[in-house]
């Protein structure tokens, strides 16, 4: 669990002191400033380091549309690095959403060093991404720990941040795969068996299968009424985390189709479940339970300590997809999230906007299924979409 103590010393307090008056200390958002190893091992060796704020990330965000990576690094004269955050600038497009749907979302908390002033580092570092926020017209900045925070620095608040209640669900894969199992529920243990039995096949997709995973996030997503993430994010995953060893792509075929796919990121001892997708037409068969079961056994074979479901919606609210999570062994963290509103105006339009979005694709959707003759699907059958992550 994070504390204060991983952002700032017991005396936080007072106004954010200007980077400019300690000596031979500086702000970076061009990654050319910074040394790629230096940056990968003082994400790897942070105890809140993660793999949406490494080098190999800013690589995926670079190559992938409608997404811009956001760096603001704090270094020394001599290239050590002091504290780093890395978040995904996001657009729809058209000219009009484009305009109202910009938003920058980090996952994980900022990466702090343990030396020097970390109540300043903190507090200089969102000085500064806030400053290029305004200036990229980005209405608002999404903070999102991946682990509970016991306590919340004053130093977010005084940046203009605002703790919002969200959940997590994780698994711990310590205890081993047949513990695993068994805590998984009683009817997702048979689901898993009845898929196995159905003749579903789980494997790894590799980058040949990036039109077929992006068929089926397409379908989810316009279930879920939510915008969907380009193409080509997933076809950079592919080249340039899988290929490293950074990612493993799950995908459950009934015959020759693909039915179900998770995509995940693999980093130090931890798996995150960034996205997943599944047709539903084909529910009956539970593609879903075995392809989050395949990356789970996998994971608690190999010696991984944690797998990361991702987010759960916000606590006292319905939310489908919490319940299969819980099913499937998960357990609810609170790790909620930090918001800044950049332009109050602008993040009012973007959420009506929103909601007007989902009522169109509600409704195209509605058109759609009284056109088309569907697989039968089991009733109360559960499908998930998550994007950017988490």
């Amino acid at each position: 669990m994070l504390s204060s103590a991983d952002f700032a010393p017991d005396d936080i307090g007072g106004a954010i002191v200007p980077m400019e008056s300690i000596n031979g200390y500086h702000v970076v958002h061009n990654p050319d400033e910074l040394d790629e190893q230096l940056w990968s091992r003082f994400v790897l060796e942070s105890e809140n380091g993660n793999i949406f704020q490494t080098p190999e990330m800013y690589e995926v965000l670079l190559a992938t549309e409608r997404y811009e990576p956001v760096l603001t690094a704090i270094v020394r004269e001599t290239g050590e690095i002091l504290a780093l955050m890395l978040g995904i600038s996001i657009e729809e497009p058209g000219i009009v959403k484009k305009r109202f749907s910009r938003r920058i979302v980090v996952m994980g908390v900022p990466v702090i060093s343990r030396e020097g002033d970390r109540k300043h580092l903190l507090g200089r570092m969102l000085g500064a991404h806030n400053e290029v926020a305004r200036k990229k017209k980005v209405i608002f900045t999404e903070i999102r720990p991946l682990r509970p925070i016991e306590k919340i620095s004053p130093q977010f608040e005084l940046a203009g941040y605002k703790y919002v209640d969200h959940l997590n669900i994780q698994i711990d894969l310590t205890s081993g795969k047949e513990h695993v199992w068994s805590s998984l529920k009683a009817k997702k243990r048979q689901a898993v068996r009845k898929a196995i039995k159905s003749g579903l096949t789980a494997g790894i997709l590799t980058v040949s299968d990036v039109d077929d995973l992006y068929a089926l996030i397409d379908e989810t997503y316009r279930r879920a009424r939510i915008p969907k993430p380009p193409k080509s994010l997933f076809r950079s995953v592919f080249t340039l985390l899988q290929s490293r060893g950074l990612a493993r792509v799950v995908g459950v075929k009934h015959e020759s189709k693909l039915i179900a796919a998770v995509l995940n990121l693999l980093y130090n001892d931890t798996i995150y479940a960034w996205f997943s997708a599944v047709d539903r037409r084909y529910s009956r068969y539970h593609g879903a339970e075995l392809a989050y079961w395949s990356i789970i056994e996998w994971g608690a074979a190999n010696d991984f300590r944690l797998f990361d479901f991702g987010g759960a919606g916000q606590s006292g609210k319905k939310y489908g997809v919490r319940e299969f999570k819980r099913r499937m062994g998960g357990q609810h963290v609170e790790s909620g999230r930090l918001v800044c509103p950049h332009s109050f105006l602008k993040t009012l339009v973007a959420w009506a906007g929103l909601k007007g979005w989902r009522a169109i694709q509600w409704a195209r959707q509605l058109i759609a299924v009284t056109k088309t003759e569907d697989v039968p699907a089991r009733k109360g059958s559960t499908s998930s979409a998550h994007g950017g992550g988490h």
